[in-house]
């Protein structure tokens, strides 16, 4: 984002100078303890902290001159082509704060038992978002925005247009048409709702404050049973909650027409393919209940299936320098902070995109509809 109007306090017109600061605060901060049980066993146990702080701040849009009721975004939303002193458009004006803070406890013990290195281990991570955005993606801010510009969807400028212009520059002739004579295409504000879907007041973010446990054990098997050839095998179970919203901001699926029951993906695509096959339509109509008026904890259920078997050979046949290795795994990972908070944020029940749309008649001068 960047003020060459001389906007904000310091700055000076024709002088660009960006608004935009990207505090980064990483922290880490590790214990570890390692010891010997006897001869044969060795126990690592490390208690963590991670911190992953980052901002986008920018100045959010307010009236660039005293009479406005908002914002005005000239010509087109855009950092490069929008005409006005400071751009406001979507993708370089938005702000956002991520304050992830995990917490982890692991532990690994080996235990050295005649051809065996037995290995046992597991880990316990407690991660907590917080996530604050005045968008989503496209289309407008927490703050309201006019756009001063021509839309296809909207205006009809079609009966001023110069009978000399051309067909390839009709669309441009009528943006910049809108623009100077001032018209407002149409408005647009995020707007967004409490955890029982009662709106916000107007100006508040989209926010989310999720906690989430992950769990890891494991054990394997390093076993030498002749000097030239070694086996390992093991099985690592992994299960990782999912996000748990602490004031209640997500939503489940639901089938409005079967008295709102929670209708998972899983669930509409087998109607679908079933309905499909016997050449039915199948159209329920969808809604979207917030996850604590559903009787839920979690939008989705959990799953306990994640199961990972490891198998590995290694065979040296002559004791020489060439080794023969081959081996099996099936591996599963945690969802990041993406997946599983900031996505849902841009779901559909807490933040909506609002657009007010303004003069649609054919003869201008009759004003907004």
């Amino acid at each position: 984002q960047i003020d060459i109007g001389g906007l904000l306090p310091g700055d000076k017109l024709g002088v660009p100078k960006s608004t935009d600061l990207e505090p980064l605060q990483p922290r880490y901060y590790v214990l570890g303890l390692t010891g010997h049980i006897g001869s044969n066993i060795t126990t690592d146990t490390h208690v963590d902290f991670l911190r992953h702080f980052w901002q986008w701040h920018r100045t959010a849009p307010f009236p660039q001159v005293s009479g406005l009721g908002a914002a005005l975004q000239i010509y087109a939303e855009s950092n490069v082509s929008g005409l006005v002193p400071m751009n406001i458009d979507t993708q370089n004006a938005r702000s956002r704060i991520w304050d992830g803070k995990d917490y982890t406890l692991n532990e690994e013990l080996s235990w050295l038992k005649g051809t065996h290195l037995l290995q046992f281990g597991g880990a316990f991570r407690h991660q907590h978002f917080y996530h604050v955005r005045d968008d989503k993606v496209v289309g407008g801010l927490a703050e309201p925005i006019y756009f001063s510009e021509w839309t296809s969807k909207h205006l009809d400028l079609s009966s001023y247009r110069p009978s000399t212009l051309v067909s390839g520059d009709e669309h441009n002739w009528d943006k910049l048409y809108a623009s100077v004579m001032g018209l407002i295409d149409h408005s647009a504000q995020l707007l967004t709702r409490a955890a029982d879907l009662t709106p916000n007041p107007p100006g508040t973010p989209n926010t989310a404050n999720s906690l989430v446990d992950d769990y890891d054990i494991h054990f394997v098997d390093t076993w030498r049973f002749k000097p030239t050839f070694t086996l390992a095998y093991g099985l690592d179970w992994g299960y990782q909650t999912p996000p748990y919203e602490t004031r209640g901001l997500q939503t489940v699926m639901v089938d409005t027409t079967n008295n709102n029951q929670i209708l998972p993906f899983s669930t509409w695509s087998r109607n679908m393919i079933s309905s499909a096959l016997q050449g039915v339509p199948y159209v329920p109509t969808l809604g979207f209940m917030p996850v604590r008026q559903a009787g839920r904890k979690y939008p989705y259920d959990p799953d306990y299936h994640n199961f990972a078997p490891r198998l590995s050979l290694a065979w040296n046949p002559k004791g020489g320098a060439n080794v023969f290795r081959l081996g099996y795994g099936r591996y599963f990972d945690r969802i990041n902070g993406v997946g599983i908070v900031m996505t849902p944020a841009l779901g559909i029940g807490f933040g909506n995109g609002v657009t007010c749309t303004s003069p649609n008649s054919p003869n201008v001068g009759l004003g907004p509809t």
